[in-house]
């Protein structure tokens, strides 16, 4: 499992099994508690040099918008060129904070 931290950038590899230049477009989402929070497009990414991948860079500020106390799940939806739709496997994403020291719990 993923471990993404709030407020700091996260990225993630995309593995396309053939060659990405068959995609006509492709999106990564993230959703939590039942709600897209990110969704990021082809034109976000960054395609790999191999033609079978791309990479996606979320920022601080977006990583910051997800909750440390609910899984967050991603997906990634991509169009063929001859328009047929695919679909990845739905993957759970642990979302943590780190304490700042300041968050001391007294007794424990």
């Amino acid at each position: 499992m993923m471990n993404i931290v709030r407020g700091e950038t996260f990225s993630l590899s995309i593995s396309f099994e053939g060659s990405a230049e068959n995609l006509r477009n492709f999106a990564l989402t993230l959703s939590q508690s039942g709600r897209c929070v990110l969704r990021k497009k082809r034109e976000d990414a960054v395609m790999g040099e191999d033609g079978l991948s791309a990479y996606v860079t979320l920022s601080g500020e977006e990583t910051a918008l997800l909750s440390p106390y609910a899984p967050a799940y991603t997906q990634v939806q991509a169009e063929l060129e001859n328009g047929e739709k695919l679909y990845s496997g739905v993957e759970e994403v642990n979302v943590v904070d780190v304490l700042d020291g300041r968050e001391v719990r007294h007794g424990h």
